[in-house]
């Protein structure tokens, strides 16, 4: 990046990045477009590739360059999806203009499968299982109070929070091979739809303003 982008950067405001999107459109056409209708996927590995591309692109929309707040001397480089073993991170970089130092973390674990694997007991227990043991590393590597993952089977969308050092919500009950250990009604939010797209949007708030309030208190 050159100087002066990063001049013309800086006063870029939070205000100006046009973060609320109109009801009728809650993605840009670019980001809808990605994404394939509900349950068209047959679970092969394009059908893969398409889920992944399609999350990419609505991901670096959410966590574009413009959502932080840009200090004089260090600020945060979002980046894409990153893969950590069975399941995804996005991670951002912070860059000190002052000394050159770099140092990346994760700040959101995803995990992503086809929707037509929703239906299935076994691929939800597993995205169950995956997204637990991906924010319970993040814990270790992430200072942010609330640790947030996603599991998404195309556009469906189930939420998990760990605060702090208590139990990840919503709980995981004790294995029991005749129990629905991640039940489908989970899946409940359509990342196409307002209300999903609200819950979305909201989660990627409170990630930015901690990273906005680790570089205010390192200032």
């Amino acid at each position: 990046m050159s100087e002066s982008f990063h001049d013309q950067a800086l006063c870029i405001s939070r205000e100006s990045a046009n973060f609320e999107l109109a009801p009728m459109s809650v993605w840009p056409a670019n980001v809808r477009a990605e994404f394939p209708a509900p349950r068209v996927a047959k679970g092969s590995q394009s059908d893969s590739w398409i889920i992944r591309q399609s999350w990419e692109s609505l991901l670096r929309h959410l966590f574009s360059f413009e959502r932080f707040t840009l200090e004089t001397d260090s600020y945060y480089v979002p980046t894409t999806l990153d893969s950590a073993g069975s399941w995804d991170r996005v991670r951002v970089e912070q860059y000190d203009r002052f000394t050159g130092t770099r140092s990346r973390k994760p700040v959101l674990v995803v995990q992503l499968e086809s929707e037509s694997k929703l239906p299935s007991l076994y691929w939800r227990g597993q995205l169950d299982y995956e997204v637990r043991a991906g924010i319970e590393q993040m814990r270790t590597k992430c200072s942010h109070p609330v640790i947030h993952g996603i599991a998404v089977f195309g556009r469906r969308m189930a939420f998990y929070t760990k605060n702090g050092d208590e139990s990840i919500v919503p709980p995981r009950p004790p294995f029991d091979a005749k129990l629905d250990l991640a039940p489908e009604a989970r899946w409940e939010l359509d990342v196409m739809t307002e209300e999903g797209a609200e819950h979305l949007k909201e989660i990627v708030k409170q990630i930015i303003a901690e990273c906005d309030r680790e570089l205010a208190g390192s200032a």
